[in-house]
């Protein structure tokens, strides 16, 4: 195995300006008041650069929840104890598709990486002072695209690739096996106390009970809204649903689903068994939903990115709030505070 050791004094970074209330192209957008204005939170703390030139593919909190981290699709990882004010520079230099926290100890972490065209998953036990790599895929051009750990049992771990290999480990890495094999892209894996959903681009989402031995797909009865009220056409497997992005658990009700599609936002009251049609203000058309994000200190707040505008819920999903963000780019992911639901971070990607 491959260890990295990350010098923070050596790395080589573009030094942008940053003002709050300028133009975001990529980075990391905050809102304090609840989705009514957002402003740019892209500083690194002593280093002269910021996460403007960096697109980012995933915010997430800690398991302690006292630090906010950032991946980006450009280059590295990134934290914040002081909800982004300031960010610190944790792994540079690669490109992190996703991350996920062992459930028990902060100091170890796994990315989901792509580097010299390979797929591979690095790992840190100390707090990200050095990287381990524990996988590498054996072929070219298929990036790790999701890795999750089960909270139950956290020695093991599943993957998802570009390419739809999902494999898994039994002893924190240390060996790998093949699970299923689909031809699809690996958006997200999100691993619960009893299930594990994956999200796969164009086939949908699949749901195992038993570990990873076993998937079923749960979106074949997804229904799509004509504006008219009718919701009677199914897209399954080959419909015009056929960008699956990314998947929301509702803290408070693990039965409570969301979906982001290229048809809209789909929610599941019974853990996926139905979905319905989420109506918001704009066409189904028109649609184009992508980040998803329950606050996990109040019910019924949610957070749904289309394009640049940010849409806030407090009722589940039946009335919605939009606001400009300010970005030209895409809202790719959005992470609320596990205290303030009227605090929530966005990552912004090209």
């Amino acid at each position: 195995m491959k260890k990295l050791f990350i010098l923070i004094f050596s790395v080589s970074l573009l030094a942008v300006s940053c003002n709050f209330g300028e133009e975001v192209k990529v980075g990391i957008i905050k809102t304090a008041n609840g989705g009514v204005d957002w402003q740019s939170a892209n500083r690194v703390k002593d280093v002269e650069q910021d996460l403007l030139e960096r697109s980012i593919s995933e915010l997430k909190y800690n398991n302690s929840g006292d630090r906010l981290f950032a991946s980006s699709f450009n280059s590295g990882l990134y934290s914040s104890e002081d909800a982004a004010e300031n960010w610190k520079v944790e792994l540079v230099g690669i490109p992190i598709y996703d991350f996920a926290f062992h459930p028990s100890d902060d100091q170890t972490i796994y990315a989901a990486v792509h580097l010299s065209d390979r797929g591979r998953v690095f790992a840190t036990r100390d707090g990200a002072k050095s990287w381990t790599e524990v996988y590498s895929d054996a072929g070219e051009g298929n990036p790790v695209r999701a890795v999750a750990i089960n909270p139950n049992n956290p020695s093991e771990l599943i993957i998802g690739t570009g390419k739809g290999t999902i494999i898994g480990s039994q002893d924190s890495g240390a060996t790998w096996r093949l699970l299923q094999t689909y031809n699809d892209r690996i958006n997200r894996i999100y691993w619960t106390t009893d299930k594990i959903y994956i999200v796969a681009q164009k086939t949908g989402v699949l749901m195992s009970q038993n570990g990873g031995l076993n998937f079923d797909l749960i979106t074949r009865n997804l229904r799509a809204n004509n504006n008219t009220g009718n919701q009677n056409e199914i897209f399954g497997f080959g419909s015009n649903v056929n960008d699956h992005r990314r998947l929301a658990i509702n803290p408070f009700n693990s039965e409570n689903l969301l979906l982001t599609t290229n048809r809209g936002l789909y929610a599941s009251q019974n853990g996926g068994n139905t979905w319905n049609y989420v109506t918001m203000p704009f066409r189904q058309q028109d649609a184009s939903p992508f980040a998803v994000a329950f606050a996990p200190s109040t019910d019924n707040v949610v957070y749904v990115s289309s394009g640049a505008v940010i849409l806030k819920s407090t009722d589940g999903g039946v009335n919605w709030t939009s606001s400009d963000t300010g970005t030209n780019g895409l809202v790719t992911s959005i992470l609320v505070s596990n205290k303030l639901p009227q605090l929530a971070f966005a990552g912004v990607s090209q």
